[in-house]
């Protein structure tokens, strides 16, 4: 469906804009992506680690909390590493 095609594509192009360190717009464009699929639990995760990038250790242990309860379990790493 069309909703698939473009929350692929707001979290592939979040995935590039972290890639070159723009975490700002990287967490506006997942951001983006949960909307659209509030069930994905890559997009939590991976914003999650833009959040940590920027300093917002907070933001990002509540993205990958959410992340955990979505069934993605690389996050617990960063959560027990990270996060009270």
């Amino acid at each position: 469906s069309e909703m698939c095609i473009r929350d692929s594509s707001y979290y592939n192009r979040g995935l590039t804009y972290g890639y070159i360190r723009d975490f700002d717009k990287s967490i506006i464009d997942y951001t983006k992506a949960i909307k659209l699929n509030p069930n994905d639990p890559s997009a939590y995760r991976d914003r999650g680690l833009e959040k940590n990038s920027i300093g917002d250790v907070k933001g990002a242990c509540l993205d990958w909390k959410q992340a955990i309860k979505l069934g993605d379990n690389i996050s617990a790493k960063w959560v027990r590493a990270q996060c009270n």
